[in-house]
């Protein structure tokens, strides 16, 4: 059970049960394309970063940044180290987190999401 973001790199978000809005996307901008539609370029993704840090602190980030590869599989194995529990982190900044990584591999990145 549980609502989703669905990602034009094929990765899918789980917004964390009972404690999580499907509205934390809108957190990192992105335009609207649709009433549950985001996108962001990579042109954006300094924007982001710059959200997380305020949020936390660099080092963490680049941490997210240096030690997870770009593609798909790191995305999920950076989801999933997490959502389990290794880092201590928010929902809200592990939602950044991800579509920031997302932005390092891929030029535009859509996302569906539920509400």
């Amino acid at each position: 059970m549980g609502r989703y973001a669905y990602f034009s790199t094929d990765f899918e978000y789980k917004f964390v049960f009972a404690v999580q809005s499907s509205s934390d996307i809108d957190e990192f901008g992105g335009a609207r394309t649709g009433p549950y539609k985001r996108q962001w370029t990579k042109s954006q993704a300094p924007a982001i970063v710059e959200l997380l840090i305020a949020m936390s602190d660099e080092n963490k980030l680049m941490y997210y940044i240096e030690n997870y590869p770009k593609n798909v599989d790191g995305t999920y194995t950076m989801y999933w180290d997490m959502r389990d529990g290794k880092y201590d982190i928010d929902c809200l900044y592990m939602l950044g987190a991800l579509i920031h990584h997302q932005l390092l591999y891929t030029d535009v990145l859509d996302v569906t999401f539920e509400v």
